[in-house]
């Protein structure tokens, strides 16, 4: 993901808007944020780190809650690594994770 392919077509109006299209969205394309992976059904502890493999192929940036089941403080307790992501919380909880 990143950027939009661009092939001429020979029709001028075609091509300009295509053209203006792959301008606005590459960008948008190429923003970290937009390319993490949506973890469903993670189960942490409060009694033990869990380890999360996020897929990401890179050190990811950053990660946050998209869900959660039950009041819990949920923290990052190791550093970011290419494959893995360890949280800690205070509570059992269920959570759904966006990591980028």
């Amino acid at each position: 993901m990143g950027s939009i392919p661009l092939q001429k077509t020979g029709n001028v109006a075609l091509d300009l808007f295509m053209s203006r299209l792959k301008s606005e969205m590459d960008p948008v394309l190429a923003n970290l944020l937009v390319q993490g992976q949506l973890i469903k059904n993670v189960q942490l502890s409060a009694t033990s780190a869990t380890i999360i493999p996020h897929k990401l192929g890179r050190t990811q940036i950053g990660w946050f809650p998209a869900d959660q089941n039950a009041k819990a403080s949920i923290w990052r307790s190791a550093a970011l690594n290419s494959s893995t992501l360890t949280l800690s919380s205070d509570a059992n909880v269920v959570v759904s994770l966006w990591v980028f």
